[in-house]
This record gives C-alpha cells, sequence and structure tokens, in this order.
C-alpha cells in the first residue's frame, strides 16, 4: 500500500506542481523512501506503482484474480454450451426442426416450449423464450472473453454489463425451471440442464463482479467525487483511481520474488 507522505513532502509536492495540475504526491512519497535508504514497494509487504500495475493483480477481498483467464474459460465454455442447447430449443419454437430431444421426459419437453406461459413470453420478447436465452448466453460467452485480466479496475462498465447478463438473467431461468412443474404440469431435460448451467455461471461470475463494485466503492469512499467515479466506470485513467487501486489490490508473491530476482541479476551483471 501507498504511504502517506509526511507535510514536508505534501508541501515540495504541491509546490513542485504546475498551476491547474495534481500535486504528486507518490512521486513525493517515493523520494522521501529513497532518501531514508527505502527501497519503494519492499517494506511491510506493500505494493509499488510499477507492481500496482500488474494484470494478475489480486483485488479485494479474494486471494486469487477473479478476472484471469482461468476464471473466466470455463464461464465461456459452459456459455457456449448452454448456448447451442438454447438454440436447439429455439430451432424447435420456430418450427425449423419437427420435434425436441428428450431423453428423460420424452414428449414432456415439447409441451413445456409450446406452454401458455412460453407463448405469453413469446409476446414479451416477440421472439422464443428459447431464441432469448440463447441470446443470452452468447452475451455471457462474449463479455467473459472482452477486456483484459485486471478490466475489474481498467473496465469496470464490462464487468457490471456480465454480471447483468449472467447474474439476473441466470435467476430468471432457475424460476421459469420451477412454473415448468408447478404450472405447465410438465418438465423439459434440456431447460433443466440449460437452468443448472445458469446457476453454476451465477457463481463462477460473483466473484469478479463484487470485487468490481467494491473498487468503485472504494473510489467514491475515498474522493467523493461523482465525475471521477463515472470516468472511472467507464475506464478513464487518473493518478487518484490509480494510487486507490494500489492499496485494494496486491500482486502474487512468486511475481514479486520473479521481479526482485530480475534485478538482483541485473545489478550482478553491471
Amino acid at each position: 500500500m501507498w504511504k502517506n507522505p509526511d507535510p514536508a513532502t505534501s508541501i515540495r509536492a504541491s509546490r513542485e506542481a504546475e498551476p491547474g495540475e495534481e500535486p504528486d504526491y507518490s512521486a513525493a512519497t517515493r523520494n522521501s523512501g529513497d532518501a531514508a535508504g527505502e527501497e519503494p514497494g519492499s517494506s511491510g509487504g506493500e505494493v509499488s506503482e510499477e507492481e500496482a500495475c500488474a494484470l494478475d493483480a489480486i483485488p479485494r477481498p479474494w486471494d486469487y484474480n477473479p478476472s484471469a483467464w482461468s476464471q473466466r474459460i470455463p464461464i465461456c465454455i459452459l456459455a457456449m454450451v448452454a448456448f447451442l442447447i438454447a438454440t436447439y430449443m429455439a430451432l424447435y419454437q420456430w418450427r425449423l426442426i419437427g420435434s425436441a430431444w428428450d431423453p428423460m421426459f420424452g414428449s414432456q419437453t415439447e409441451k413445456v416450449l409450446d406452454s401458455q406461459v412460453s407463448e405469453r413470453m413469446r409476446l414479451w420478447f416477440l421472439i422464443p423464450d428459447a431464441a432469448f436465452g440463447a441470446i443470452a448466453y452468447l452475451g455471457d460467452a462474449i463479455f467473459g472473453l472482452a477486456g483484459s485480466t485486471r478490466r475489474w479496475q481498467y473496465r469496470p462498465w464490462m464487468v457490471i454489463v456480465f454480471g447483468i447478463d449472467v447474474i439476473p438473467l441466470g435467476i430468471v431461468s432457475a424460476v421459469l425451471v420451477v412454473l415448468q412443474g408447478t404450472v405447465v404440469g410438465s418438465w423439459c431435460f434440456l431447460c433443466l440442464v440449460t437452468a443448472l448451467i445458469s446457476l453454476v455461471l451465477v457463481y463462477m461470475a460473483f466473484d469478479e463482479v463484487w470485487s468490481c463494485l467494491l473498487y468503485l466503492r472504494e473510489v467514491w469512499r475515498k474522493t467523493h467525487d461523482s465525475r471521477l467515479l463515472w470516468k472511472t466506470f467507464w475506464g478513464g485513467r487518473d493518478p487518484r483511481t490509480d494510487r486507490i487501486a494500489a492499496e485494494f489490490c496486491r500482486v502474487p508473491a512468486r511475481d514479486r520474488a520473479s521481479r526482485g530476482a530480475t534485478g538482483v541479476a541485473a545489478a550482478g551483471g553491471d
């Protein structure tokens, strides 16, 4: 985390700043640390400004990076599986195929897809409900692949849209499955599969969305600047938000060790 500069360094930073510019307190802090013989970011587990820009930085409150590809690729794979299943059911509702396959409930799947509940939703969405679900799952996959592994800071809007696409629609999918048995009186095997995938996607996507919301809350709590918050939401960079992000996350220890080893090797080469 960043150290707050002492009064002397703060005054010096303010005097050195050009009129209308933001005083560079972080530079003053680094200079103060250098004068004391300390290496920035080396004591007390602090994170330097350079390390704070690492794409694999771990945001609060997790011990892993929820924006990492290892977290997002499984989401995209599951979303594409659900997309294919939903597309198959939509083809039946459009009568582009003659029947809907169901290994467990037989013709009950067709009863569900042709039910009054399904037809009512078709009037709302102007397309079959299965087609609407297919679009949502495709959106999950697209937004899951978009952005860097630090998009919780660099693209908050993208993470929020991703969360809106995954979480509320996943809950709606589960509710529709309940309606199958209680209102329609039939069950649909493929619908159950997609509903299960939706709930798994909600679980897997929640951590990244939560970190993003916590980061935006931290920006507001420390600045109370609505314009800065709006700029941050759309991915705008600012020295103040960079400092907040440096305090909000940490770099994996293995990366610190590798950077340290590289620095020692470079010093030895000199």
